[in-house]
């Protein structure tokens, strides 16, 4: 019984198939060694995209409950071609790993196999959000893992890993989400569950003076702005998130200014980055205020 069932595994495969619903790709295993249309013999759950692509083939990765996800993917296979359709995702027994197109040609192989005998290989998305190929000993006695491939290898890379108004920062290999200024985790001892603010918000132009920036250095955001000028200095951009009521962050990249709303989306810091996160913050005066009080406080 042990033997047959290791024989079975070691010709089952795992594929991507197309979901009717949302056009996107789930994961399933099917018999390896039969023609192009496989029989899939088991599924994930068929309403979830795990993994989408464009209507031309690239195969990609994008944030959770991102509307405009298309424009945002974080890892890709960049095989966008207009000529190639129909692509197949597969994985042989040996770990292979590649995209095939409708007349048997190879569009991108991303692994190319391996040697070891009495391995089961197991592609999917880990909790960090990132696509890993899994390598699973049969041998009882050896019982070892490991990962054979990886879409990325910064942690950091899934957009959105840290939530709303969250930031990755990598600690080594090591990620963690953090909080701008003025904000708190929204769940204290689950940093990926975002961050939520700790001040009160600016309700009309004559508060504009009750409150300072503090700069969030080497910084990336999802560009999300509702005004977008060019500045000579930086201080020039803080001033004017400064006296703007509705300027909540303002990003300084190389002369232009972008003035941005709460919340903040896929932020990351990362040393090859210029760019400068202000951040409005609230002075002591008026976090007296409660944060549901609307009364204001003008200037004598």
């Amino acid at each position: 019984m042990a033997n047959s069932l290791l024989s079975l595994l070691i010709l089952l495969s795992a594929i991507f198939f197309i979901t009717a619903q949302q056009k996107g790709y789930g994961v399933g295993i099917f018999v390896a060694g039969l023609a192009l249309n496989k029989t899939v013999v088991w599924t994930a759950n068929r309403n979830i995209t795990l993994v989408s692509d464009d209507s031309d083939s690239n195969l990609a990765q994008f944030p959770v409950d991102a509307s405009d996800a298309d424009s945002h993917p974080y890892w890709e296979t960049g095989t966008s071609a207009e000529n190639v359709v129909n692509v197949t995702r597969n994985l042989d027994p040996d770990g292979h790993l590649f995209l095939l197109n409708n007349s048997g040609t190879f569009v991108k192989k991303l692994t190319g196999g391996f040697s070891e005998e009495q391995r089961l290989y197991l592609m999917k998305i880990d909790p960090d959000g990132i696509l890993r190929l899994h390598s699973l000993s049969l041998d009882k006695k050896e019982n070892s893992s490991s990962i054979v491939w990886a879409s990325s290898v910064n942690r950091c890379d899934p957009k959105g890993i840290c939530r709303l108004n969250g930031y990755c920062t990598l600690y080594d290999t090591e990620p963690k989400c953090e909080c701008p200024p003025g904000f708190d985790y929204v769940s204290p001892g689950n940093w990926t569950a975002g961050c939520k603010r700790n001040t009160n918000s600016c309700k009309n132009k004559e508060q504009w003076n009750q409150y300072s920036m503090r700069r969030l250095e080497t910084t990336w955001w999802k560009n999300d702005p509702y005004s977008v000028f060019t500045v000579k200095l930086k201080d020039e951009c803080e001033t004017a998130c400064l006296e703007d009521c509705n300027c909540e962050a303002a990003i300084f990249t190389d002369g232009e200014c972008r003035k941005q709303r709460f919340p903040l989306r896929y932020g990351f810091r990362s040393l090859t980055y210029s760019n400068i996160a202000h951040i409005k913050w609230a002075s002591q005066e008026s976090q007296k205020e409660g944060p549901n009080d609307d009364k204001t406080k003008k200037k004598e």
